[in-house]
């Protein structure tokens, strides 16, 4: 196993210890009835979805593939990560096109609905430790 895979396969442990804790918060979120705490949490799981998928299949979909990969193939799909590209599927394709646009919107909401939570908790968008 190269270097690269074996970091590969250590960020998705991490990301799937950190979706455990989500789903905790979700949980936890569930049972003090809190629906800013439910939404950011679920937003937060969204987004941790979209990170595990830019790992597991090795790349983001935004890149133009066209204009910059000059191995690209016309009818070829690929994902992009720091310049190397992998060649996917078009179902494949599509889904990371999909979960990138709904991850960061969940990610956005998730950032507005923490700040809310703090200020009417609180009293401050971001407090102070």
């Amino acid at each position: 196993m190269d270097f690269n895979t074996f970091m590969q396969y250590l960020g998705c442990a991490i990301f799937i210890v950190v979706n455990l804790g989500n789903i905790c918060s979700v949980v936890h979120a569930f049972i003090r009835r809190s629906p800013l705490g439910i939404i950011s949490s679920f937003a937060m799981l969204i987004f941790m979805v979209f990170m595990d998928s830019v790992l597991i299949f090795g790349g983001s979909a935004s890149y133009n593939a066209q204009e910059y990969y000059e191995l690209y193939q016309e009818g070829h799909y690929y994902l992009s990560s720091h310049g190397n590209y992998t060649e996917v599927s078009y179902e494949v394709f599509r889904y990371m096109e999909i979960i990138e646009v709904v991850g960061i919107i969940a990610f956005v909401i998730a950032f507005i609905t923490i700040a809310i939570r703090n200020k009417l908790e609180k009293g401050s968008f971001f407090p102070r430790a």
